[in-house]
């Protein structure tokens, strides 16, 4: 019963100018298709060297009206001069107020920014970069920040800016719920439309924004669910600039001097009136909380400036020295004579220190350092596995489960194990290699079956790597091949499968035999 991972993606969109920038590096020439009509999303596209296209039909007419009457025919017009322009930037797509979750009356939505080409290279993904604009977690300004954070997309990364829930709304966690709902959609709806790989996702914010990226990531890495109903999500590493990391910090601090009694943020965000009566609530609220020596934390970057009078320097240099005595990968670049946020933080030597960071962190997903085989017979770790399990909405997915939980996988498929591809302690995609499938054909064995994928892994083939892992095992075991049942066409194929013929499965409906050889 496997199902299929599918990709692609529509055209469109109405083309517009960029502003310029002085260069800019890509570290892969990645392309992308925009939204269409199977979208149902506002599309703006931006491209640096490309005339409006609604301005053709106009300058026709008025050089047809307003042409000197000698000139309209018969005249030797000059020649026409050809010049060579630099290519060294991706165009890109503005998709705006992408509504991601609804409470009540209330919507919180995402601006896209996305690297757009004309022909998308079949299998080609970009990096996503999950963007938090600050705000004194107050209500966030979201559309500023746009043209700057086009020149990340200009490099190859998707860029989704996301609106949280304000202080004013709701209190903290809710903000960093909001970034899981944010992602999850992207995962579950936009990924595949602009080819973004959700296994290569980073989190970015500025100021408070960089404060709630920050937690996102750690609160995660700690095993706290924000969210229960949903997945984790792989986080390759977070980019925080001036973020007040230290919530017991800016109580120590105060607001700065340039603003008014009433502002109150810190507070505000915990929704207390006093925060030395609630330390319990700073401490939940701070990234060193969720700090340990025997926990894997994603790589962080920290940028800050040395003169920011709004939040001190202190917060970004103590968490740099408590991140790496705890082991975890982490660099702090210091901006000298710089206050708090804005355009430094947006020059071409910072978006490099950026970039930089994270191609170093990019590794394609499936290479060996990055996931592993786990079979669920001999893991030690069962209810997790089972859990992740349960929480897949895909219904094979759930009988899978209850096969397990109940000890009747072999009493149903024979000798045979369910293996999962691991992402960390997290499952990328599970399949079946058993004796029985949904054919009946005992001359035919082992079976791949349950082949599934979870979104946020999907369209970087592995699928097909886990069906090779699972052929190998099979070739280990004096067996010359592996067998897959699928109603799915054109899928298969791309694994290096192999179709052998068509039969009826138990339920009546015709299914397609596949081979594929260790």
């Amino acid at each position: 019963m496997p199902l299929a991972e599918s990709r692609g993606g529509a055209s469109g969109g109405v083309w517009g100018n960029a502003p310029t920038v002085s260069r800019a590096t890509n570290s892969k020439e990645a392309s992308n298709q925009g939204a269409g009509s199977e979208a149902s999303l506002p599309v703006t596209s931006r491209s640096r060297r490309s005339a409006p296209k609604p301005l053709y039909p106009l300058l026709a007419y008025c050089r047809a009206k307003w042409a000197r009457p000698d000139s309209r025919k018969g005249d030797i017009l000059p020649m026409r001069q050809t010049r060579t322009v630099s290519l060294d930037t991706l165009e890109y797509l503005y998709v705006p107020d992408v509504v991601y979750a609804t409470y009540g009356e209330t919507q919180r939505k995402m601006q896209l920014i996305i690297p757009y080409r004309p022909h998308w290279p079949d299998g080609e993904t970009v990096p996503l970069i999950v963007f938090l604009p600050g705000s004194a977690w107050y209500r966030q300004e979201m559309y500023n920040s746009i043209p700057a954070l086009a020149k990340l997309a200009e490099r190859g990364f998707a860029v989704a800016s996301v609106q949280y829930r304000e202080s004013k709304i709701a209190p903290f966690p809710a903000q960093v719920e909001d970034m899981h709902r944010a992602i999850h959609h992207i995962a579950a709806n936009l990924a595949k439309l602009f080819h973004i790989d959700m296994a290569r996702t980073f989190l970015m914010g500025n100021s408070s924004g960089g404060h709630i990226a920050l937690l996102t990531a750690l609160r995660q890495a700690a095993g706290i669910a924000d969210v229960s109903e949903l997945m984790n999500f792989p986080i390759r590493g977070v980019i925080a600039e001036s973020a007040p990391s230290d919530l017991f910090l800016c109580a120590k601090e105060g607001v700065p001097a340039n603003m008014p009694a009433t502002f109150r943020p810190t507070a505000d965000l915990l929704g207390v009136s006093c925060l030395q009566e609630h330390p319990e609530k700073l401490a939940e609220a701070s990234a060193q909380t969720y700090l340990a020596p025997d926990r894997a934390v994603p790589p962080v970057l920290l940028l800050h400036g040395d003169r920011d009078t709004q939040v001190s320097a202190a917060h970004s240099r103590t968490l740099y020295e408590r991140l790496t005595q705890n082991g975890a990968e982490a660099d702090y670049i210091e901006l000298a004579g710089v206050n708090h946020g804005g355009a430094p933080f947006w020059t071409e030597d910072v978006l490099q220190i950026i970039a930089d960071f994270i191609h170093k962190h990019c590794c394609p997903i499936g290479g060996k350092s990055t996931m592993h085989l786990t079979s669920y017979f001999t893991s030690s770790n069962q209810p997790k596995l089972l859990a992740q399990l349960r929480a897949c909405e895909w219904g094979a997915a759930k009988f899978l489960t209850e096969l397990l939980e109940k000890e009747q996988f072999h009493h149903t498929l024979g000798a045979g194990d369910c293996y999962f591809l691991m992402a960390g302690d997290q499952i990328a995609a599970f399949a079946t290699l058993a004796d029985r499938d949904c054919v009946d054909a005992p001359e035919l064995r082992p079976w791949c079956g349950f082949v599934y994928t979870f979104p946020a892994y999907r369209h970087q083939r592995i699928a097909g790597k886990l069906l090779h892992e699972l052929a190998k095992i099979a070739r280990q075991n004096g067996q010359s091949c592996v067998y897959i049942a699928t109603d799915h066409t054109n899928v298969y194929e791309k694994y290096g499968c192999t179709y052998l013929e068509s039969r009826s499965d138990i339920d009546g409906e015709i299914s397609r035999i596949y081979t594929l050889n260790a």
